[in-house]
């Protein structure tokens, strides 16, 4: 940690206090079914966040899921 520059230190411990408010979930996923364990949580929180912003996601389309899990 030492060998990194004083502002990229500091701008790392900013953009920890910044998201230690979100109280983010961390998971730990291992074995062969680690993929599609994580693709499901991913499109459940991606999907609806991105439709909110933007109004739609590619990712509505069970065949662009499909395609990013393959």
């Amino acid at each position: 940690f030492q060998s990194i520059s004083h502002n990229t230190r500091k701008s790392f411990r900013r953009k920890v206090r910044r998201s230690e408010h979100l109280n983010p979930e961390l998971f730990d996923f291992e074995g062969p079914q680690a993929i599609e364990e994580f693709f499901s949580l991913f499109f459940q929180y991606h999907i609806p966040y991105w439709k909110e912003k933007t109004g739609s996601c590619y990712f509505e389309d069970p065949a662009e899921r499909a395609f990013m899990m393959a």
